[in-house]
């Protein structure tokens, strides 16, 4: 974007020019301008999902972590498909008890495929099954 500013700092005067401009190094592949944004949910679980190096991919999951149990992340090429931290977590209410959205964030960094698994269990409990997960398959282009 340093490029655009200077493009059009230097044709302030031709807005249709620079708007012009810009169309075009936003619809550069792997540019910054073009990344986009993908979220799923758990609907989209079990799923394989197409996206482009460069575009961010976040996980939106319902939990409650007053039951002990949350949202982990477990599986995920970190070259190509690296975490952007932790989740987020969002109460959906001020109510004590309440559910909420685990929010998980990626970055598509490289070309190629990883599987996505984010389990939902209570930590401490190390040999426990899961009580939920959410799969997906990333194919990064």
């Amino acid at each position: 974007m340093k490029i655009m500013n200077c493009i059009c700092r230097i044709l302030k005067n031709k807005p249709v020019i620079c708007g012009i401009i810009a169309l075009i190094i936003c619809s550069i592949p792997g540019s910054p301008a073009a990344a986009g944004k993908i979220s799923l949910t758990e609907a989209d679980n079990r799923r394989a999902v197409e996206i482009n190096a460069g575009d961010d991919l976040e996980v939106i999951l319902t939990g409650n972590p007053t039951t002990g149990y949350v949202w982990e992340s477990v599986e995920a090429d970190q070259v190509i498909l690296p975490s952007r931290g932790g989740y987020k977590y969002t109460p959906a209410s001020a109510m004590v008890g309440s559910a909420g959205q685990f929010v998980f964030s990626f970055r598509a960094a490289a070309a190629g495929e990883t599987p996505l698994r984010i389990v939902y269990r209570r930590p401490f409990e190390k040999s426990a099954a899961p009580l939920k997960f959410f799969e997906v398959l990333v194919r990064i282009k």
